[in-house]
């Protein structure tokens, strides 16, 4: 068990891992390449509207912002990323529904997102499955037919890129999660499509869990509606909500996947 404020930075712990395939960097050269090859202009611009819940000024913003940056030059302008940033197009769930609808074109999404539009792709976060990134990546290539080409297709979505976002761990507030039993009659937060972290919960017996958005996270750790969360350290200092948690997990069991999904 950790405790945090002042005396711990998540940026600094040893144990943070954030994941970062190849793919997901390519990802960019892909869409632009998909995008300029369909215009029928080639003096138009064209804008390419992104959603994801990362807020801008946050580590995963800079470097979407060296992307942004980086496809406007190289295509001499004809082509333009356009972020909508921290959830403002509702969330991971929200964003896929805009991405088939036409109204995005492409958002940065986990297994949340990524569970929407295909439930078995959630085999990848099962607790405990996974001791390492290259046991995830072997398994996930392997199974890469079967659990994201032919269902994303059959939805007329594709992965760009894959960009895992780290190991998840335990934070909470006021208390220490030292076993299941810790966890009864608190307030852990439960993303709306969590099917594996309800079901780990009801298991416990006695919890209320906070089925919300990201966006929703931040006010309910500040008003005391959530007090336990399971997500990356990352995750936890990026989007602000270490400030609002005094204790944290060291260990980790599970490993959040993600991806940058792409409209055919």
């Amino acid at each position: 068990m950790i405790l945090l404020g002042g005396l711990h930075d998540p940026r600094h712990d040893s144990s943070v891992t954030t994941h970062l395939p190849v793919g997901a960097v390519r990802c960019v050269v892909c869409i632009a390449l998909l995008l300029l090859a369909s215009s029928r202009d080639a003096h138009a611009q064209n804008v390419l509207k992104i959603g994801t819940v990362a807020p801008q000024g946050s580590s995963w913003g800079q470097v979407l912002g060296v992307w942004e940056r980086a496809v406007n030059e190289r295509s001499g302008g004809a082509l333009r990323l356009r972020f909508y940033w921290n959830g403002t197009q509702g969330d991971e769930m929200a964003m896929v529904d805009k991405i088939l609808a036409g109204q995005l074109h492409a958002a940065a999404v986990t297994s949340a997102g990524l569970g929407k539009i295909h439930k078995p792709i959630l085999v990848l976060q099962v607790p405990g499955l996974f001791s390492s990134w290259a046991k995830l990546d072997v398994t996930r290539n392997a199974l890469r037919d079967e659990l994201t080409a032919g269902a994303l297709a059959a939805s007329g979505l594709r992965i760009a890129g894959w960009g895992d976002v780290g190991r998840v761990r335990m934070f909470s507030r006021g208390f220490a999660v030292t076993g299941p039993s810790s966890v009864r009659g608190r307030k852990p937060f439960v993303g709306r499509e969590n099917d594996i972290s309800r079901v780990l919960f009801q298991s416990i017996g006695g919890v209320t869990p906070v089925v919300a958005s990201v966006p929703e996270v931040l006010p309910g750790l500040t008003s005391r509606r959530i007090d336990v969360v399971a997500a990356p350290s990352i995750a936890c200092e990026q989007l602000q909500w270490s400030s609002r948690l005094d204790h944290m997990i060291a260990s980790s069991s599970t490993m959040l996947i993600g991806a940058m999904v792409l409209s055919e």
